[in-house]
């Protein structure tokens, strides 16, 4: 709840989002550099990416439902609910080859790919929420 606060607002969303975004892509780089090195270096990457990868859940979360709510048409809120939750099931489709063809295949290179695409996504969220905030109203 701390984490997600202020995120009704679609700036403060979009912000937040995009940070989530730099979490994730630096918790994928640390993913990557785990592969060939020692027992304890890896160890202390995979506990420092997940850190900040939980971070990044929980705060992409808390952006992606505050812009959900805030910026669905209230005459058809259920129609939109609707389509943001097909969008985290299309992703749930996607998103196991895309692991595969990235990290799995390609190793720290495609843990960098991975991460390059987690901040471009995010800092394209940041747009959108700049770009609502100029319209939108509170409820």
């Amino acid at each position: 709840v701390v984490l997600s606060r202020g995120t009704e607002d679609p700036r403060k969303a979009g912000r937040v989002f995009a940070i989530a975004g730099l979490l994730m892509g630096g918790a994928c780089a640390v993913y990557g550099i785990t592969a060939g090195a020692p027992v304890w270096v890896a160890v202390v990457a995979l506990v420092l990416g997940g850190i900040a990868h939980a971070f990044a859940e929980v705060l992409s979360q808390g952006a992606g439902w505050g812009l959900a709510f805030e910026l669905a048409d209230p005459a058809s809120a259920g129609a939109y609910q609707g389509l943001v939750g097909m969008g985290y099931g299309v992703l749930s489709a996607v998103g196991p080859p895309l692991l595969a063809v990235t990290a799995l295949s390609l190793g720290l290179v495609g843990w960098l790919i991975l991460g390059a695409m987690f901040v471009a996504a995010s800092f394209g969220v940041l747009v959108i929420g700049r770009r609502a905030a100029r319209s939108w109203t509170p409820a």
